[in-house]
């Protein structure tokens, strides 16, 4: 994002811009980004309780919230009539063959951070201590380990995860609704579900917020803020879903679509 970043000195860069959060709590302890909780008092009323807990960093709002977005799994209904609900369900599976399961085993935690809740495992407490090592992250990736070791592909690029999706070499797999739209176009029988919830629990992928961050040097922090309250009303938002198969922070919007509906249901239970 350093393109965008407003530096903090010169008020550099643009009044405001949309963004994932990924990096949010960094651009607010640096004060790179404005501060909202005056501007959105009594703004939010139609926005989800999972938007709101997404668009905060140490209790205070850094964004304006536009849409959600988790990871969920993916299948070829054609293939697979039922898409299995439950870790033992998919494990059973794979290891009788009638689910070829594929999964991005790479460097990053992101499609995998779900499993981990469904096995008790959390990153950190209250205090944001680590307790990775003393909760069920270990199990999450034992029962990855056993997926593996029952058939499941796991793909260290993640272009050859969506290519053997596409291709059919694989009919179940883990992903984010920024694919949805190549996968569609590939696999026309594709559907969208939940990640499976295990013996502690469901699964939790990360739910994260895309939104308006405002440059805290703006000459105008009100107008700004109003500019993207409109960009995010239930018509805009609306619109977002209908054309991009965005997931509404906004509760009012509807959703039609069933890939985009399995992404909602996604987020739902996700972490924020």
């Amino acid at each position: 994002f350093n393109k965008y970043n407003a530096d903090a000195a010169t008020g550099a860069g643009p009044d405001l811009f949309i963004a994932p959060n990924d990096s949010m709590g960094y651009q607010a302890r640096e004060t790179l980004i404005a501060s909202l909780d005056e501007q959105l008092t009594d703004k939010l009323g139609d926005i989800s309780p999972t938007a709101i807990n997404g668009s905060k960093v140490e209790g205070k709002f850094y964004t304006v919230p536009e849409s959600l977005k988790a990871v969920a799994m993916y299948y070829d209904t054609a293939k697979i009539a039922t898409p299995p609900t439950t870790t033992d369900a998919l494990l059973a599976g794979v290891k009788d063959g009638s689910i070829k399961a594929g999964f991005y085993g790479g460097t990053a935690a992101y499609h995998n951070f779900g499993w981990w809740a469904a096995f008790g495992g959390k990153l950190m407490d209250e205090e944001g201590t680590c307790i990775a090592d003393t909760t069920g992250v270990g199990d999450a990736y034992a029962y990855l380990d056993e997926l593996q070791t029952a058939g499941a592909k796991f793909y260290p690029v993640y272009d050859d995860l969506a290519n053997a999706f596409k291709k059919g070499d694989i009919d179940l797999i883990v992903d984010g609704p920024w694919a949805s739209g190549g996968y569609k176009e590939s696999l026309p029988t594709v559907g969208v579900a939940p990640m499976p919830s295990g013996l502690m629990g469901p699964s939790q992928p990360l739910s994260g917020v895309d939104g308006w961050y405002i440059n805290p040097n703006t000459a105008d922090l009100a107008l700004a803020t109003s500019f993207a309250l409109a960009m995010t009303d239930q018509a805009a938002q609306q619109t977002f879903v209908d054309v991009a198969g965005h997931i509404p922070a906004n509760t009012k919007a509807t959703i039609t679509d069933p890939i985009t509906k399995g992404f909602a249901d996604a987020v739902a239970t996700g972490f924020p």
